[in-house]
């Protein structure tokens, strides 16, 4: 069973080796349909950041009564 596996391995290597030129011709190829093909699709947009609470200002303390 492994030698079975490392001669289909072995016959693989050696056809991509000596294959000339690309697996994917480039100029008999459609780009566009290609990129929609081989590109993961586009992210959607992130979601806005949610607004700060407003916090209402602090009161100013009222100056200490004098001794």
């Amino acid at each position: 069973m492994v030698a079975l596996v490392l001669l289909v391995h072995v016959l693989a290597v050696v056809g991509f080796v000596r294959m000339p030129g690309p697996l994917i011709p480039v100029d008999v190829s459609n780009t566009p349909t290609l990129e929609a093909v081989l590109l993961p699709p586009p992210r959607p947009p992130a979601p806005p950041a949610p607004r700060p609470v407003p916090r209402p200002r602090p009161q100013p303390r009222a100056a200490a009564p004098a001794p």
